[in-house]
């Protein structure tokens, strides 16, 4: 919400100290008001970007500088997420913690398998 008063105040500035040829003859120019730095920050937050844009370069500046906190802020947000759904578990310890748990349990038909089965005891291991 800050950025987007800091958007308002340079795009009131700019369009107070336009050049006078260059300023309304462009179509995507953004207009000093409120409602439109609001959609354009809502552009930004969605990452959809915008069609207007500031015309001087402070207020490029702080377009982009927008755009890029809002693409970190939604990397992070997306990694927080990852990181809780491949959060581990302390319930499973040992192997008979595995086969008591509800997760189906499967092994390959290779002899590691076979020898670490025969010597691992479990009181309900069935081949």
């Amino acid at each position: 919400m800050i950025i987007a008063v800091v958007v308002y105040i340079i795009v009131v500035w700019e369009w107070k100290y336009r050049d006078q040829n260059v300023l309304p003859n462009t179509p995507y120019a953004l207009r000093p008001k409120f409602v439109d730095v609001l959609v354009m920050e809502l552009g930004a937050i969605c990452q959809q970007g915008s069609e207007a844009e500031p015309r001087s370069t402070s207020g490029r500046i702080a377009t982009i500088f927008i755009f890029v906190a809002v693409s970190f802020m939604y990397t992070f947000y997306s990694a927080n997420i990852v990181a809780l759904l491949q959060s581990t578990s302390e319930s499973i310890q040992t192997l008979e913690d595995l086969l008591t748990s509800r997760i189906k349990l499967g092994a390959e038909d290779i002899p590691y398998s076979k020898f670490f089965f025969k010597v691992t005891y479990i009181v309900n291991l069935t081949f």
